[in-house]
């Protein structure tokens, strides 16, 4: 049967001399794999699959459970943006969220909500002209909402976070408690909200800091994660 439905492009890896395989979160069924057929040839353009772009897509879906390589048909491009694949800081931001997504989001059922979280956001932070170098921090951190290990904030008062139980506490007891600095910084990145802050909430070292215990926090809880590939070069971006 032919569907139609429409999706956030994650990676490719080009296959043969004109084809490609993406990985793609689409709308109505998850994460899928497509074969893609003269995606370099001289009539079409591979700038299409560039990282999180949204397409609108059509291919015959066998079953749900359908596990081999799909033949995507005349994919067309969706969300026009402005600057993410032009601006140098916001591509860079763009290919390591991708590359974040893929390696998180394993599912092959759909799930609207995590999709238009994802869509929408990227729109806002397309669309922010300035102060928007915050916004891989606070992303990654709603994205936790959507996979199950988002901080318990009830104990926010309290001096130390708890990486490996997502829980403000009164003592600093093991390893994967915070200090004392590091919970202002990740009780200030909670309090965030980029939808509503026309400015940046934190300098150059206080967002490294940040990512770097962002990445710890999501390789306890999420099993095989490993940090991205994109990750230094997101860092010498903002170095």
């Amino acid at each position: 049967m032919e569907v139609k439905t429409k999706g956030l492009v994650l990676s490719t890896l080009k296959y043969g001399e004109t084809s490609l395989i993406a990985k793609i979160y689409t709308l109505d069924f998850g994460l899928k794999s497509f074969m893609v057929k003269g995606a370099f040839s001289k009539k079409k353009s591979p700038a299409l699959y560039f990282p999180l772009n949204e397409l609108e897509l059509s291919f015959v879906q066998k079953n749900k459970t359908q596990s081999t390589l799909i033949h995507l048909r005349a994919p067309q491009l969706l969300s026009v943006y402005k600057e993410l694949h032009y601006n140098p800081i916001k591509s860079t931001m763009v290919m390591f969220l991708a590359e974040m997504l893929q390696m998180v989001l394993k599912e092959e059922e759909s799930n609207a909500l995590l999709y238009r979280y994802i869509e929408e956001n990227l729109i806002r932070f397309d669309e922010r002209e300035k102060n928007y170098a915050d916004f891989h921090l606070w992303f990654l951190m709603q994205l936790t909402k959507f996979l199950g290990f988002f901080p318990n904030i009830d104990e926010m008062e309290q001096d130390y976070f708890d990486l490996e139980n997502g829980v403000f506490t009164s003592e600093s007891v093991h390893v994967e408690h915070l200090t004392h600095t590091q919970t202002q910084l990740w009780k200030a990145l909670l309090q965030l909200d980029f939808r509503e802050n026309q400015s940046t909430a934190f300098n150059q070292s206080q967002r490294r800091e940040l990512l770097q215990l962002l990445m710890k926090y999501y390789q306890i809880h999420l099993p095989n994660f490993f940090q991205p590939k994109s990750l230094e070069v997101l860092h010498e971006i903002f170095s």
